[in-house]
């Protein structure tokens, strides 16, 4: 009886202590990203786009393109501000780039 007690008891720590060690479950892939994803996306925050074609409205465009999609979901108000512009333009392999930087806040 004692000898089977003792079973019983060892039967038990051990399926303790294996739940114990599962602890809670990883966060997905997914989890991860969208954890990563609210980490670079401050708010307000800075937020740079780039135009390859040399067009300081479509270098405005990404950058705000950006932020609205750090703001997530649902119809969010993105209120944003000019910061910086700079670019590059022809040399050797012919650049044409246009950046812009806007402060966004949501």
């Amino acid at each position: 009886m004692t000898k089977k007690l003792l079973i019983l008891v060892a039967l038990a720590v051990a399926i303790s202590a294996a739940v114990v060690m599962v602890g809670a479950p990883t966060p997905t892939a997914e989890a991860a990203s969208s954890i990563g994803a609210i980490a670079a996306c401050p708010n307000p925050g800075f937020y740079t786009g780039t135009s390859t074609s040399g067009s300081f409205q479509g270098a405005l465009d990404a950058a705000i393109a950006k932020a609205e999609t750090c703001a997530g979901c649902c119809d969010m108000l993105v209120t944003w501000s000019f910061v910086a512009a700079d670019g590059r333009e022809g040399g050797f392999a012919g650049f044409n780039e246009v950046n812009v930087t806007i402060k966004a806040s949501w």
